[in-house]
């Protein structure tokens, strides 16, 4: 049988599992919730998995449309690292939620850290009122008024006993208080990045369907694929550096590249001489060899430009980026190949 849809989300540490095992009780008996709606992130069976790479994630994956987030909120509760990030994520994702203070945390001391607009003590009855009353109009589900108030009521006289026996925090609540705040912080962060790559993908999404042919669609992708926009920066900054050095050194470059030596046939004597006159090769005598002056700035210049367009060739992991360029261009996108150098970069 498939879970019902979690419509109310209980946020508390597993040192207060003593207490919110009455709490969820209190909800189930005295307001007639169906148990299978409710999420306690650390109750067994019932918590966000161990090991879940993002707390954000695992939350609007189960509580998409949460109804209701009561956050149990106790010293043991700011003690927690991982209730610091599943308070962060309900605030930053602005999901609905009833603060309950739990003793002897203070309200005052609450609102101070957190700025918290509304919160009570889970000890007042008519903040507990309050709470039945908001499952009423949110969840739909009620019972009569005079079964609250005998489950409301024994509740209240249990919860002296069960805060006598909740763990004391081991470190000052303050600190943990102001601990929220980046949590708080490093979740709306989080949420704007997402918000950003979805209204991206919503773009990209209403750019394909207005597409009505191959070449149309290819070019949709590119515009959103990171390793093309890296492509062409890259391709930009060595053609710009290759422009500045004389066709011979380009030449030269190239065929390094490729681990041959450059040998000038006859008729490039001419261009080899331009570019020995302003010291950017030299030539060999002997064996007819052009060698590169690599410590001239020019030079090193544009080595770096072609050396990290070839590194990002080799090492780009993004195999559609490949095909949709030999795709395009009928050749492979490979610094040691001629046509892409003509095509790309410049003539050699």
């Amino acid at each position: 049988m498939a879970s019902r849809e979690k419509q109310i989300f209980v946020s508390h540490t597993s040192k207060d599992k003593v207490l919110v095992d009455k709490f969820v009780d209190l909800l189930t008996n005295g307001c007639a919730v169906d148990p299978n709606v409710i999420l306690c992130t650390s109750l067994e069976g019932k918590g966000i998995p161990a090991g879940t790479p993002s707390f954000i994630d695992y939350l609007q994956k189960e509580i998409q449309k949460p109804k209701l987030v009561i956050l149990v909120l106790s010293e043991n509760f700011f003690e927690s690292h991982f209730c610091l990030c599943e308070l962060g994520a309900v605030w930053g994702m602005g999901l609905p939620n009833f603060p309950l203070v739990v003793p002897p945390l203070k309200k005052s001391e609450l609102k101070a850290t957190l700025a918290v607009t509304q919160a009570g003590i889970i000890t007042d009855e008519s903040y507990l009122d309050e709470l039945r009353d908001l499952i009423k109009s949110t969840i739909g589900c009620e019972v009569p008024t005079s079964t609250w108030t005998i489950k409301r009521d024994s509740f209240l006289e249990e919860l002296p006993d069960l805060l006598a026996k909740l763990p004391k925090p081991t470190s000052v609540p303050a600190k943990q208080l102001e601990a929220a705040k980046s949590q708080y912080q490093l979740a709306l962060d989080e949420i704007k990045h997402r918000d950003t790559e979805i209204q991206s993908l919503k773009t990209h999404v209403a750019d394909l369907e207005k597409c009505k042919d191959k070449e149309q669609v290819r070019a949709v992708t590119t515009k959103f694929s990171d390793a093309d926009e890296v492509f062409e920066t890259l391709c930009d900054e060595a053609k710009t550096k290759l422009e500045y050095v004389a066709y011979a050194t380009r030449r030269a470059i190239y065929l390094s590249l490729r681990g041959d030596d450059y040998k000038p046939k006859s008729d490039e004597w001419d261009d080899v001489r331009e570019a020995e006159e302003v010291e950017e090769v030299t030539c060999d005598e002997d064996t007819g060899k052009v060698h590169i002056e690599s410590s001239h700035t020019r030079v090193a210049d544009a080595l770096a430009a072609v050396n990290a367009l070839g590194d990002f060739l080799e090492q780009c992991s993004d195999v559609a980026f490949y095909e949709r360029f030999e795709e395009e261009h009928k050749f492979p996108a490979s610094i040691t190949n001629k046509e892409f150098w003509s095509t790309c970069l410049v003539s050699v």
